[in-house]
């Protein structure tokens, strides 16, 4: 009698660890579709316009890293002489601000990067513009998996920054 109530319930237990670890890893890995990327990529851009600078870092895979993208993107000019200069604080704000494009960019292609090397593989949007101050770029912007959601890299999208391939 004690074995049928124990083997359903071993089941029910094993089922819900795997379902936990399933849950954990992620789900299902499958790669960024082009549809996918666009709508979170709309997300960042949306945070860049509201000049949202802790949003637009939150859709960021590292949030200190695209603060370190603001600090060298956003000034006019970066240092002078031997040693880099940082803005802080309102200064940092008010660079910011100017330089965020007044429109949104143009997405001019898509295409996978599987994962490589130790690296994170994703969607990459190339987006082309010109920013706040009137400099024309283009940047890859790579939409990729975390868990359940997704994240970019190099979520200022006005960075100039490109991808190695």
């Amino acid at each position: 009698m004690k074995t049928r109530f124990l083997l359903p319930a071993a089941l029910a237990v094993a089922i819900a660890a795997g379902g936990w670890l399933w849950w954990q890893g992620g789900g299902f890995g499958r790669p960024v579709s082009d549809a996918a990327a666009r709508r979170y990529f709309n997300k960042i851009v949306a945070a860049a316009m509201a000049k949202d600078f802790d949003e637009l870092c939150r859709h960021n895979g590292s949030v200190g890293t695209c603060e370190a993208e603001l600090r060298v993107y956003c000034p006019t000019e970066f240092g002078s002489g031997s040693a880099p200069s940082f803005l802080k604080g309102e200064a940092l704000e008010q660079a910011c601000r100017e330089s965020v494009p007044t429109e949104p960019p143009t997405i001019v292609s898509s295409r996978y990067r599987p994962a490589r090397g130790g690296s994170v593989g994703g969607r990459i949007l190339v987006v082309r513009g010109t920013d706040g101050r009137g400099k024309p770029y283009e940047t890859d912007v790579m939409i990729f998996r975390d868990r359940r959601t997704y994240k970019a890299t190099h979520a200022v999208f006005w960075s100039g920054d490109k991808f190695d391939d």
